[in-house]
């Protein structure tokens, strides 16, 4: 559930942060985007941040029916620090602006290293969710 919601978050902030069919002067990006229709961003989008709030209620309902751990709650915010990171990251590359390419150096710069050390963090969360899950209840 929680790698479902950060794979989920990166299209779902691609979209909302704004759709690639903006005119501009100057066709100046980082990356080119990918060919994907505009309806096809829209459901995407949609679909992904509707997706995202699922898990969230799922995991939320969980933890406090005292089923599982609160690990997994920040696990699956930490994936979706990550994933909502990229999908940022994705737009700011494929921006139609002057000087895309110092833009997205300067996010990759600053924010790469700290989008990898959330992924590290989130791959130890999940793990230690994991661990608490199989152990069982009141061992030592």
């Amino acid at each position: 559930m929680a790698l479902t919601a950060g794979l989920g978050a990166a299209p779902g902030i691609a979209w909302a942060v704004g759709d690639q069919s903006e005119s501009a002067a100057a066709d100046d990006r980082a990356i080119q985007p990918l060919k994907i229709p505009t309806l096809t961003w829209w459901l995407l989008g949609i679909g992904s941040l509707i997706a995202l709030g699922l898990a969230f209620l799922r995991v939320l309902r969980t933890v406090r029916s005292d089923s599982c751990s609160v690990v997994w709650l920040v696990a699956l915010g930490a994936f979706a620090t990550v994933g909502g990171g990229v999908g940022l990251g994705y737009r700011i590359a494929t921006a139609r602006v002057t000087g895309a390419n110092i833009g997205y150096g300067i996010f990759m710069i600053f924010v790469g290293p700290m989008l990898l050390a959330t992924l590290l963090f989130a791959i130890g969360a999940l793990v230690r969710a994991w661990q608490l899950q199989r152990r069982p209840p009141f061992s030592t």
